[in-house]
């Protein structure tokens, strides 16, 4: 199926367990930027300018054991469970990566910026009120959804894995499952402020996707590309996205459970009727 203009395969022998692995390219960009910034479009832009590849939450749809190495990032650094995660750690799920942007990675700001000091570090910012609505209309209700709690029991190889992750990286962020708009808009407030001790300024752009190619591209080293800069993810896509993968995979799920009911329901009929023939 496609995603976000990305194929994801529900066949889980293409999927990758990252434990132990290595980096295979540099790290060259950080995009710290909170969730609903232009993240996705920010991925697209990226590939364009020749970042290969750009780590984004779809990559934990794309590949859902990294959701497994994510969870105990979480463990480690909110609940102190396991070791706090440096280079190493994060080279495992981010070493085919040249660049990162959304959650999960911006709430691992602190620990990115540390673990890859030569890397610079893009802040991808928006009203917070804006913000806030636009969350709170999409990741917000994947949160609070209960057809996706029932769906982590369905599909536990799939949406089982991500979900409980993101959910789980939500409440440590925001300190429980809440929308509660005050509650967000101050951690996003806290958020940038937070970013903006931690990196050199002349390591840092401040930028809105609105603002097209230029600021970008000056600040990172490449050249102006000869197409429009993308725009991906609008708020309606992300919940069509989301309702099409959903009753896919439930979709999926069903079937396969048809030809196991099926033929003990035909086998089961069949032996009533033949014990009432002999009756």
């Amino acid at each position: 199926m496609t995603l976000f203009g990305r194929e994801v395969s529900s066949n889980e022998d293409e999927w990758v367990d990252r434990h132990g692995m290595k980096r295979m390219v540099p790290m060259e960009l950080l995009v710290l930027g909170m969730p609903r910034t232009g993240t996705s479009s920010t991925v697209a832009a990226l590939r364009i300018l020749g970042y290969d590849d750009v780590y984004h939450m779809t990559s934990c749809i794309e590949n859902p054991p990294d959701s497994d190495i994510w969870q105990e990032a979480i463990a480690a650094k909110w609940h102190g469970k396991g070791k706090p995660f440096g280079r190493e750690e994060f080279d495992q799920v981010l070493g085919n990566c040249m660049a990162v942007t959304d959650w999960p990675c911006s709430a691992f700001a602190k620990e990115l910026i540390e673990a890859y000091p030569e890397a610079k570090v893009v802040l991808t910012n928006r009203d917070p009120a804006a913000w806030y609505k636009s969350v709170e209309s999409t990741i917000g209700q994947a949160i609070i959804s209960k057809t996706l709690t029932v769906a982590t029991y369905i599909d536990p190889g799939f949406i089982g894995r991500w979900i409980p992750m993101c959910r789980a990286m939500w409440s440590a962020f925001y300190g429980g499952a809440t929308l509660d708009p005050t509650i967000l808009q101050r951690r996003f407030v806290e958020h940038y402020e937070e970013v903006r001790t931690l990196v050199p300024k002349e390591r840092l752009l401040e930028y809105k996707v609105g603002e097209g190619w230029d600021r970008l591209c000056e600040f990172t080293g490449k050249e102006i590309p000869d197409v429009d800069f993308p725009r991906v993810n609008e708020t309606k896509e992300f919940g069509a996205t989301m309702d099409k993968m959903v009753k896919g995979r439930f979709q999926n799920f069903f079937a396969k459970a048809a030809k196991v009911v099926a033929p003990v329901a035909v086998l089961s009929v069949a032996m009533y009727a033949r014990s009432k023939a002999i009756i």
